[in-house]
């Protein structure tokens, strides 16, 4: 019994030590995630993991939600729930800006 009881002792000691350590990953600013041709970059992007984002749909106004909006900050910046009090304001109204922003630049691109 003593020997299981040493051994139970030693592996969690041992496992305090293997347990790899989260890097918390550093989100850019504002300007950087909040930037209509880096949102265009990624919704064009194959591989960009996004649940509802993809180039078919790309420049289709009746299309783009903030669904989208909240897959890109989520596959692309790791960000959960839309960053909750990490930006200048309100998350909601920058997801909102955000969106009008992309129709607008959808708008221009479309009218060219």
């Amino acid at each position: 019994m003593f020997i299981i009881y040493n051994y139970m002792k030693m592996k969690r000691f041992l496992d305090f030590f293997k347990k790899e350590k989260q890097v918390e990953k550093e989100i850019p600013s504002e300007d950087v995630v909040f930037n209509v041709d880096n949102f265009n970059k990624w919704f064009n992007d194959l591989n960009n993991n996004a649940v509802y984002a993809h180039p078919g749909i790309f420049l289709r106004l009746d299309k783009l939600s903030e669904s989208h909006i909240t897959d890109y900050l989520e596959k692309c910046y790791d960000i959960k729930n839309g960053g909750a009090f990490l930006w200048s304001k309100p998350t909601s109204e920058m997801i909102r800006i955000f969106c009008d922003e992309i129709r607008e630049d959808w708008r221009n691109k479309l009218n060219k």
